[in-house]
């Protein structure tokens, strides 16, 4: 088996930094398990962390199809891909470490 490497670590999301409280709840990602976007991410990803409050949603992803889940997550906020890219931020390796630290 692999050993984990930080370059396999990313993170997608939205925050107040950057979206409008409208905005932000179409990203929103309910508990449950009944998202298309947690049932179809976790095929994508050897590791899967979804983080939703109120001031942010974040997907954190290990060894992952990144913009394949991006894309999922963008249709199912049912926003254009350059709506999505411009409220939305990616981080990969150290720098999506460094976010969630």
């Amino acid at each position: 088996m692999r050993q984990p490497k930080v370059d396999d670590i990313a993170v997608l999301g939205v925050s107040h930094n950057q979206a409008s409280i409208e905005i932000r709840e179409k990203f929103s990602l309910p508990a449950g398990e009944t998202s298309h976007l947690r049932k179809e991410a976790r095929n994508l990803a050897k590791g899967l962390f979804i983080f939703n409050t109120c001031n942010r949603a974040e997907i954190y992803l290990h060894q992952a199809e990144i913009h394949k889940v991006q894309k999922l997550w963008q249709q199912e906020c049912k926003l254009s891909l350059q709506e999505f890219r411009s409220f939305s931020y990616l981080k990969t390796g150290k720098a999506a470490v460094e976010h969630l630290m």
